[in-house]
């Protein structure tokens, strides 16, 4: 029941994000929780409001480095920045190869987005923090899962007589992982946190729509704004076939040879979501 999707309500379609949520909020709004598409939406996000330059290598050698800019940044995306490159007066123009021993996922960095998960807290999406409450869940699990092998392992060497209890023990193992597994999954938006992700689901819609994007001077800049929000909502590529027909050029954040067309672009970055989750 908490898991399933607020309704839209009269509003079917929005062609514009109904607030300025960045897209790792918008991540915890609708799925309680960052992940790599989160993490990848964020690196495209602050590529596209000039902090970061993307540069695609060989395969899926993927560096970044910083760029001055004046856009504002929330707390937790000027803390990531921070902790990845250094504070802003010491940025240079050093590349950083993002691996699973190197910054990236290290614990200081995963720091900077416990800022993003109390910001979305105060924002009043959420009943409690998410974040808090599913490692509550996940340690009651884990909690569960040692008495079960405790009491497993007694069975069978202390009161082999009653075997029965065996499988008391085993279920009680297999509910503890079925509720360690559950927990990350579980929301508790509030009334307001559901209206809120109803209006971005509309926003989605927009997203997913069919019919082809009419050209104008702006319709590339609108694409590559909307691209990190699409990439949270999971429709990155249905985004991106609205474009098929129109002219475009790489943008200035992202650097890599022989990117002439939309496809192309596509087709260099969105390796970054499995490069994410694989590492």
């Amino acid at each position: 029941l908490r898991g399933r999707q607020p309704s839209v309500g009269p509003v079917k379609e929005l062609e514009t994000p109904p607030s300025r949520l960045s897209p790792a909020m918008l991540g915890i709004l609708k799925n309680g929780r960052i992940s790599s598409r989160e993490l990848a939406a964020t690196l495209l996000d602050l590529a596209r409001r000039g902090h970061l330059i993307i540069k695609h290598g060989y395969k899926n050698d993927f560096r970044f480095s910083r760029r001055q800019s004046n856009d504002r940044l929330e707390k937790f995306e000027s803390a990531l920045l921070d902790q990845i490159f250094g504070p802003t007066d010491k940025a240079s123009d050093e590349e950083i190869s993002f691996s699973l021993a190197q910054e990236l996922f290290s614990q200081r960095v995963s720091q900077a987005f416990l800022l993003a998960y109390q910001r979305v807290n105060d924002l009043g999406f959420f009943i409690t923090n998410p974040l808090r409450l599913h490692r509550r869940y996940q340690l009651t699990g884990l909690l569960l899962f040692t008495v079960g092998l405790i009491g497993l392992i007694a069975n069978i060497i202390l009161i082999s007589s009653l075997q029965y209890l065996v499988l008391f023990w085993g279920a009680m193992m297999i509910s503890a992982l079925l509720i360690t597994y559950v927990a990350k999954s579980i929301p508790i938006r509030t009334v307001f946190g559901d209206r809120e992700l109803g209006r971005w689901l509309a926003f989605r819609n927009y997203l997913t729509n069919q019919e082809t994007i009419n050209y104008q001077a702006q319709s590339q800049e609108k694409y590559l704004n909307y691209l990190p929000y699409a990439v949270v909502l999971d429709c990155e590529i249905e985004w991106t076939r609205r474009f098929y027909d129109l002219p475009f050029s790489s943008p200035h954040w992202y650097v890599s040879g022989g990117v002439n067309t939309i496809d192309e672009f596509a087709n260099n970055v969105f390796p970054l979501f499995g490069y994410l989750s694989q590492a």
